[in-house]
């Protein structure tokens, strides 16, 4: 694992590609805050017409289709949906757990569903808001690192209670550093020469109901601590659940937020009443009310 220090420069470099390129996964049942999550990409970038945007479709219902394209339209074409052709991710999930989508699984199959010419790619969860301009982070030099993710502060490390539960089998380090997977930045290019993925994939494959974290896990196990380590505002979820924070505090905190990731069962869409941490929820209502055309 590596820390960004925001100053290199490397071959890597040279990959960098305009316009921006961002993917999501969704569900039907994840239709809703994705228009909040694409909405709240495509109203806060410099340049909306640099960015392309591939939803991978999940089964998305044809009339959410419709809401999705009417919400982004002010924004122009900016995004494409993509129905893989074997929904294979179906048989990872967990129906156990109902606030992990299945939908997850699928970000698995990214660097084989999109295209070739795309050879780095922004993927975002859908629970989550975008406060800043994605620039920043789209330029971040790899170097020969596959992807760029925060520290996940519940799950610190590899052999953590919550992290990859057979690390032994896989000769992983305990003390490697593990990544929260809602917000990367992927190298393509260098994932699909290592198949790092696929690597992913066969472990949730062979883990199934034990993987704490879904395909979350997978991708640690197959990364194995070698990450570039994003600061904690790129994916921002652990100080908005934390109930001791005074308002002014996480007020503060917030301000200098990129990504906010409402990671967890509860979820700001689903219960309007909920206000464990206001300046969390609060501006998530904003945007949903902005999207489903209400006061």
């Amino acid at each position: 694992m590596i820390s960004w220090t925001g100053q290199s420069k490397s071959i890597e470099q040279a990959t960098i590609q305009h316009p921006m390129r961002i993917a999501l996964c969704a569900d039907e049942v994840y239709s809703l805050p994705l228009a909040v999550a694409v909405g709240s990409i495509l109203d806060v970038a410099s340049d909306p017409t640099k960015v392309e945007i591939i939803v991978i479709d999940c089964g998305i219902h044809r009339e959410s289709r419709k809401m999705l394209s009417d919400a982004w339209a002010p924004h122009g074409d900016r995004v494409k949906f993509v129905k893989p052709a074997v929904q294979s991710w179906l048989s990872l999930a967990d129906p156990a757990r109902t606030w992990i989508s299945a939908a997850t699984y699928a970000r698995l199959l990214l660097p084989e569903i999109l295209p070739d010419s795309w050879r780095r790619v922004i993927y975002i969860d859908t629970d989550t808001l975008t406060l800043s301009d994605l620039g920043e982070l789209w330029e971040l030099d790899l170097g020969d690192l596959p992807l760029a993710a925060i520290h996940d502060c519940g799950i610190p490390f590899v052999g953590s209670r919550g992290g990859i539960q057979n690390w032994p089998d896989y000769h992983l380090d305990p003390a490697a550093k593990y990544f929260n997977a809602g917000v990367m930045l992927l190298n393509l290019d260098l994932i699909r020469a290592q198949g790092t993925f696929e690597s992913a994939w066969s472990y949730c494959a062979s883990s199934a109901g034990l993987a704490a974290w879904a395909d979350q896990e997978g991708l640690n196990a197959a990364v194995g601590g070698q990450f570039l380590e994003l600061p904690q505002s790129w994916n921002a979820m652990w100080y908005w659940t934390r109930d001791d924070l005074p308002l002014d505090e996480g007020e503060r905190l917030m301000q200098a937020v990129q990504i906010r990731h409402y990671s967890g069962p509860e979820k700001p869409w689903l219960d309007p009443r909920l206000n464990k941490m206001p300046w969390g929820w609060k501006a998530y209502r904003c945007a949903l009310n902005k999207i489903q055309g209400n006061p």
